[in-house]
């Protein structure tokens, strides 16, 4: 079998306005790319148009400035080198406000204690439109002051998920839950996180009521701490783990929230993902090296919508597009395009 690719890798460095300015200008192209995509897909679940979405994404751009002003900046930087307007930009981080569903998720953590080598490992899987495959990339982030970082995203957003030179790293699954307001939007949230030392310097960002939306955040520090922050708009809770490994998926965890998910319907695998990555874990707790979670990764249970997801046909089909695994303290990520299962010898490692 053909070697997978691997994602390309841009080194982003200076002022935000800077950073933003260098990727828009890097990827000007892809970007209007995905933001075509983004509409076609968007409209698949709740039919818009583009000067709907322009009107709605421009209400956001006051609670980002007051969140984040330099990440408010970075945006500006990103339309700025793009040529794409700055609605559009935000768009790109709204599209599940816009469908009230986005992507599916299987996300880990595991503690020294569970591991072969006694480190904290991290990672996920990405589930999304097959349409959205060749549209990863890497941001290396260099700003003027704090940490640098390593994060996945895709052309013309500040960051979906990744690690930091302080040896954080962060976890995303989408949760969908009664309440969007014009806030914040959940990537912002991650490179806020992945400007910190430590789980508990994230917290603080938490307790912003200023959401758009809900969004479960798997975080790890070099502390050894690991932290599943589940959100709504308005209100957030914290799952400790309590075994030496802890998974999320994409339904509410703490029963608090149970009356308000609105996507375990839609997602009636979720429990199942959740449950078979537990019990992979489980088995090998304490041994687990890299090369198992390949392997658990890639695993097939309930195929097609198991942890390794693949299209079942429809218009509306999600598959993984990307597979991903952190080893924060050695500032390393390893991460494999499509499914891990026709790939998963062929992962490429991307260092800080």
């Amino acid at each position: 079998m053909e070697k997978a690719p691997a994602l390309r890798l841009i080194q982003l460095k200076g002022s935000p306005y800077e950073i933003g300015f260098q990727h828009g200008e890097a990827l000007s192209i892809q970007i209007k790319d995905f933001v075509e995509k983004g509409i076609h897909f968007t409209s698949l679940f709740s039919p818009t148009t583009m000067e709907e979405i322009k009107k709605v994404s421009r209400a956001y751009l006051y609670p980002i400035q007051t969140f984040s002003p330099p990440l408010a900046e970075e945006l500006r930087g990103i339309a700025d080198g793009s040529g794409v307007s700055i609605d559009e930009i935000i768009f790109l981080h709204l599209r599940a406000e816009f469908m009230f569903r986005d992507l599916g998720c299987t996300t880990f953590a595991l503690s020294g204690t569970a591991t072969k080598e006694g480190q904290i490992i991290s990672g996920q899987n990405l589930d999304w439109d097959p349409a959205m495959e060749n549209l990863g990339i890497f941001l290396n982030i260099i700003p003027i002051h704090g940490p640098s970082s390593l994060v996945f995203t895709h052309p013309g957003m500040v960051g979906y998920f990744g690690i930091n030179s302080e040896g954080l790293s962060v976890s995303l699954n989408l949760l969908v839950a009664l309440g969007n307001q014009v806030g914040v939007p959940p990537y912002f949230f991650v490179r806020k996180f992945l400007e910190k030392e430590r789980v508990s310097d994230c917290l603080a960002e938490a307790r912003l009521t200023e959401r758009s939306s809900a969004r479960n955040f798997l975080i790890t520090d070099a502390k050894g701490t690991i932290l599943d922050l589940e959100t709504t708009a308005n209100d957030f809770g914290i799952i400790d783990p309590k075994e030496c490994f802890l998974v999320h998926t994409n339904h509410f965890l703490i029963p608090k929230f149970a009356p308000v998910d609105k996507l375990i319907d839609d997602l009636p695998d979720s429990p199942i993902r959740k449950n078979r990555m537990e019990e992979l874990i489980r088995e090998n707790v304490g041994k687990i090296t890299l090369q198992d979670l390949k392997k658990f990764l890639a695993d097939h249970y309930n195929h097609p919508n198991s942890i390794c997801r693949h299209p079942d046909g429809s218009a509306k089909s999600w598959k993984t597009v990307l597979s991903v695994i952190y080893e924060p303290e050695k500032g390393l990520v390893h991460a494999l395009k499509g499914n891990p299962c026709e790939n998963k010898n062929y992962y490429f490692t991307y260092r800080l």
